[in-house]
């Protein structure tokens, strides 16, 4: 009879051990899927991350470089008004002297007219 219940002891002891080993194989595996899965997340993450602050640094750059070529439009703009402006100045100088040239050769002339008529 004890060795009836040995072997039925021994007997279940291995089927609760086969068991036993099969539920620690399935957690182990359970466990490495799970850490798998969360290295997976975590790359993922960092590689969505590296591209939003790519595309934020490529929208910076452009911004800047539209902003300094607004700043060179505009002082380009600034100066040929100023170009325009001193070139009329000119001209209008130009031709004030020359109106005043001209009044007094007129005069002048008128001048001589009266003087040598009078005269003879």
């Amino acid at each position: 009879m004890h060795a009836v219940v040995c072997v039925c002891v021994f007997y279940y002891f291995l089927r609760l051990n086969k068991y036993i080993i099969i539920i620690i194989i399935i957690i182990i595996i359970i466990i490495i899927i799970i850490i798998i899965i969360i290295i997976i997340i975590i790359i993922i993450i960092i590689i969505i991350i590296i591209i939003i602050i790519i595309i934020i640094i490529i929208i910076i750059i452009v911004i800047i470089i539209i902003i300094i070529i607004i700043i060179i439009i505009i002082i380009i703009i600034i100066i040929i008004i100023i170009i325009i402006i001193i070139i009329i100045i000119i001209i209008i100088i130009i031709i004030i002297i020359i109106i005043i040239i001209i009044i007094t050769i007129i005069i002048t002339v008128i001048i001589i007219i009266c003087i040598s008529s009078s005269v003879l």
